[in-house]
């Protein structure tokens, strides 16, 4: 049995170009870009994970309570990242 997973990831000395890329750092910089779950201001601290969501992408704190209600959605199917 193949118990193999393909996991998508960046590093955090790739975190602000790739939010940059995504259009994104200016506005987390400005505390313009808040958190799916729980709606705290985001910054790249406390940034735990981002996955596309009808066609945007969501970004989700370091938030114990975030990150469980996250790998619910994942193992629920409803989020696949």
């Amino acid at each position: 049995m193949n118990n193999k997973v393909n996991i998508k990831a960046i590093h955090d000395v790739n975190l602000e170009k790739t939010l940059d890329n995504l259009g994104l750092l200016s506005k987390i910089n400005n505390n313009k870009i808040k958190c799916k779950f729980c709606k705290s201001n985001l910054n790249l601290q406390n940034i735990y994970a981002l996955y596309p969501e009808s066609g945007d992408i969501k970004i989700i704190c370091s938030n114990p309570d975030c990150i469980k209600q996250l790998l619910n959605l994942i193992r629920e199917g409803k989020i696949n990242i």
